[in-house]
């Protein structure tokens, strides 16, 4: 007897206040196919990623695409931060920080760290 998956859909939305963008995450298994895919919008446009596996042999393909797009994801963060270290003095952003964090919470912890702050 086959173990029983449960559907899986998890929506985030990716502004804090305003607009529509998002990401969207669903998987489910049926006989045939494990169905993964993502959405992602920004406030204008919207794509969606299809990582359906359909037989055992097309799963590495499926895991290299996504090992792919995280490794851009972490490569763009790593650029947005440089930029940032280099647009701004060491105090300027300490307020910029304290400001967002007042703002937001501590969604922003993270910037802290990589900055060295």
């Amino acid at each position: 007897m086959k173990p029983k998956i449960k559907q899986y859909y998890k929506r985030e939305w990716l502004n804090s206040k305003h607009g529509r963008a998002f990401i969207i995450t669903r998987a489910s298994v049926s006989d045939e196919a494990v169905y993964a895919e993502l959405d992602l919008s920004d406030c204008h446009e919207e794509i969606s990623l299809d990582f359906n596996a359909y037989d055992l042999k097309s799963i590495p393909e499926k895991l290299k695409k996504i090992d792919k797009i995280r490794k851009a994801l972490d490569e763009i963060e790593d650029k947005l931060l440089e930029g940032v270290a280099t647009m701004f003095t060491r105090e300027e952003w300490k307020e910029i920080k304290q400001a967002r964090k007042a703002e937001e919470g501590e969604d922003h912890a993270a910037l802290t760290y990589r900055l060295d702050l």
